[in-house]
């Protein structure tokens, strides 16, 4: 199941976005992987969180992205999209939006 975040009110420009992500059901390496996409543009294939992790239950990344564009109506948009593995959902723990 994809999972699709728009923030809003954001002053147009470039900016860089960091997504923060946490194993919280601990499954193994390659049992979920997903492809980060930001304003439809895919920034990272096949990201494995719990390979990241190696399998740690609780262990967090933060994975940052410069250069993202705000879209004329001042939204910025994170889509995961499960691209393999076993478990079919992906999640986010957090979403920052900085200055570059």
């Amino acid at each position: 199941m994809s999972v699709k975040r728009s923030i809003p009110n954001l002053p147009t420009g470039t900016k860089t976005v960091r997504l923060h992500f946490a194993e919280i059901h601990n499954p193994h390496p390659g049992e979920r992987i997903f492809n980060i996409k930001i304003n439809d543009v895919v920034r990272y294939a096949t990201d494995d969180i719990s390979g990241h992790t190696q399998g740690t239950m609780y262990y967090g990344i933060a994975e940052t992205f410069t250069g993202v564009t705000v879209d004329a109506n001042g939204v910025v948009t994170v889509e995961l999209a499960p691209s393999g593995g076993v478990y079919w959902t992906a999640s986010v723990n957090g979403i920052e939006i900085l200055k570059p």
